[in-house]
């Protein structure tokens, strides 16, 4: 899951901000019972006056063998989810789109 609105949709300087990476699942696998999440689940979270933002949900084929780590993908911390590289990333360990999804989130102070 990726944000290509970061930090906001008129400056995505940090876009694609990575929320959630998690390789080498299977059909009918649970999501979060799978045990091979690289990036922790993040969930949106727009500033307030940064208008709505994009999150794509990204499903790729993988090729036979490929084992993904933390390393592959970068670091933890918050600031090192910004610019995730998603075009090179998928180019340089030869994935394949299978599906897309995505959703709009804007800030809610209701949620905060």
């Amino acid at each position: 899951m990726i944000d290509p609105d970061a930090p906001t949709p008129a400056d995505p300087k940090f876009a694609f901000w990575r929320h959630f990476v998690v390789p080498g699942l299977r059909p009918g696998e649970d999501v979060v019972k799978h045990g091979n999440v690289v990036t922790e689940y993040l969930a949106p979270g727009p500033k307030e006056d940064s208008g709505p933002h994009r999150y794509l949900f990204l499903l790729f084929e993988e090729p036979a063998g490929l084992k993904l780590t933390k390393e592959d993908v970068g670091g933890e911390e918050f600031v090192q989810r910004r610019s995730f590289p998603a075009a090179d990333f998928v180019a340089r360990h030869g994935l394949k789109l299978a599906g897309v999804n995505w959703m709009t989130c804007a800030w809610d102070g209701y949620a905060q």
